[in-house]
């Protein structure tokens, strides 16, 4: 078996890769076609020619070990791979395949570190008992009444809530114990265009990273408009007259069947007047943007 021909089956592939320890690694690739006088030609003696060819731009077939200047970039063979082309029992395909030493880059700016700290916002929805009804206009919140103007209950609506999240990827020691004390408390001030008592931290999160011995923490705060409280009618089925607590009594002397509106001192209301609507603060409340400089994130 002898070899007749050597030519570059495919242009010569460059690559460049930035590691993680920050330094830039080249390669680069080329599949050579080798033409013979008989078929299944010897792997072995096309491993070993020396020989140069003229539709090779009057080279050699690369050996493992040689180097090759490309773009002033020193290129190494670090492999080759045999194989029959697949349309040719006479030819084989010598793909090479080229590495250089790592180039070490300048470390970053530390005065321009990179980008570690962000906030994301989204809506989601959730569904809460309908406590009010506007009029036409979106005017006068009164609560819902049927057509005898008894209060309707068991009503529900979608209300669209924001959720922020607040990540820093890159701190190296965080105050989990101040993180903790800050879950489910509500803004004392307004924070982020968000009035008081309407920010509610909702979730932390962390991950840890070994490699780079840092954590990855996140706060997840969400915004409600109408305040982070509870609101409920002032009913029931008992009232307070001369200071003693007493059931409420029908017409016909007997205890209501329903709850009775009821005034802030406690006695009944008449009958067909419509209940106040007390407000309470089931969250404790905290200064939110403190939250950051406490836990060091």
């Amino acid at each position: 078996m002898a070899i007749v021909d050597v030519r570059q089956l495919r242009s010569f592939r460059f690559s460049e890769n930035r590691s993680d320890k920050n330094t830039i690694q080249y390669g680069g690739s080329v599949d050579l076609l080798v033409v013979c006088d008989a078929k299944d030609p010897s792997f072995g003696d096309i491993k070993n020619d020396t020989n140069t060819w003229p539709n090779f731009f009057n080279r050699k077939i690369p050996q493992v070990g040689d180097s090759e200047n490309v773009g002033g970039i020193e290129l190494n063979v670090t492999s080759r791979d045999f194989q029959y082309y697949k349309d040719n029992d006479r030819s084989v395909v010598v793909s090479i395949k080229y590495d250089a030493k790592p180039v070490e880059q300048d470390p970053p700016n530390p005065e321009q570190p990179e980008f570690f700290k962000k906030w994301s916002f989204q809506a989601v929805q959730t569904t809460q008992p309908a406590s009010e009804s506007f009029d036409e206009n979106g005017n006068d919140p009164k609560i819902p009444v049927n057509s005898a103007q008894d209060p309707v209950e068991g009503l529900t609506e979608e209300v669209a809530l924001i959720r922020g999240t607040y990540t820093n990827s890159r701190v190296e020691s965080p105050d989990f114990s101040a993180l903790w004390r800050y879950m489910n408390f509500i803004n004392s001030q307004p924070f982020l265009g968000a009035g008081k008592r309407t920010l509610r931290v909702t979730g932390i999160g962390a991950d840890f990273d070994e490699k780079n011995q840092v954590w990855s923490v996140s706060v997840e705060m969400t915004y409600k408009s109408d305040e982070w409280s509870i609101r409920y009618y002032d009913v029931g089925y008992n009232e307070i007259v001369n200071g003693e607590r007493r059931a409420i009594l029908d017409k016909s002397g007997n205890p209501v069947s329903r709850p009775v509106a009821l005034n802030a001192d406690g006695s009944a209301k008449p009958v067909g007047q419509l209940p106040d609507k007390i407000t309470i603060f089931p969250y404790a409340e905290r200064d939110l943007s403190a939250l950051f400089s406490e836990a060091g994130i």
